[in-house]
């Protein structure tokens, strides 16, 4: 659900000269699980927050 937004493909063209293909999608990656571990710990740090 959180990863729907970011389509990969549609973002890097194939014509735009790109010299770092393999790299750049790492990080891409990389990034995206970040965010999302870093979103659910925030999240369930506000759930055991209000808990207590």
């Amino acid at each position: 659900m959180t990863v729907e937004g970011s389509n990969y493909e549609e973002m890097m063209v194939e014509d735009c000269g790109l010299f770092y293909e393999r790299t750049t999608y790492f990080f891409f990656s990389a990034f995206i699980l970040l965010i999302i571990i870093v979103v659910l710990n925030l999240l369930i740090g506000l759930a055991v927050s209000d808990f207590q």
